[in-house]
């Protein structure tokens, strides 16, 4: 499956939509971000030149992480794990012998590897339930309600805090601190709104 903090970071930012195709798709990933298709090209084509007695597993002029690499180069079971069991346009993983040197290597097979690279596919078909997700998306809208307070504008003496409200954010604490921030303005706001219902002495008004 897809996890890691990219991963948490799209579900969050594509919480709706992945919710609208019931979290089946394809994304398309490119792993060398910082390069245009050129320079990968050129760097295969430099490793071709500069390595070409070293295995291509064993050499990654990517700098990518060694498993993925190889899951890259081989293709097999491999390259299906990484893109969900679907074929990638390009090619795949290749389905290059891990073990076949640099030199060896043929026009087809670097540009396949290029594709894979910079346009891979990896298809999900689904999600994990209470596992690693950490927030809900969705909930109630903020315009009814008067944050002040965190209270309902619709029907007083209704208060709202936490994910049961329609507010979401990334890794790095954002959703702790929401969840106790707005229980704090909800709880303070509807200990003020009993103590004012059980004391008709007390007139207090609360801002909107």
């Amino acid at each position: 499956g897809l996890s890691g903090p990219a991963a948490l970071k799209l579900s969050s930012f594509a919480a709706l939509d992945l919710a609208a195709c019931n979290y089946q798709g394809v994304l398309e990933l490119n792993l060398a971000p910082t390069l245009t298709r050129a320079e990968a090209s050129s760097a295969l084509s430099s490793a071709k030149a500069s390595q070409p007695a070293k295995a291509v597993a064993n050499f990654n002029p990517f700098a990518l992480p060694k498993r993925l690499w190889g899951a890259i180069v081989a293709g097999g079971d491999s390259a299906k794990e990484l893109s969900g069991g679907t074929a990638s346009r390009g090619g795949g993983g290749c389905a290059i012998d891990p073990l076949k040197a640099w030199g060896q290597l043929s026009k087809a097979e670097l540009r396949a590897l290029e594709e894979r690279t910079c346009r891979g596919l990896l298809a999900f078909a689904g999600k994990d339930s209470n596992k690693d997700e950490f927030v809900t998306a969705g909930g109630v809208r903020w315009a009814g309600v008067a944050t002040k307070r965190m209270e309902s504008k619709h029907v007083p003496g209704l208060f709202f805090a936490g994910e049961v409200l329609d507010v979401d954010g990334i890794t790095g604490g954002h959703n702790f601190q929401s969840c106790w921030t707005t229980g704090f303005v909800a709880g303070n706001a509807a200990a003020r709104h009993c103590k004012v219902k059980d004391d008709s002495s007390i007139d207090e008004t609360y801002p909107v």
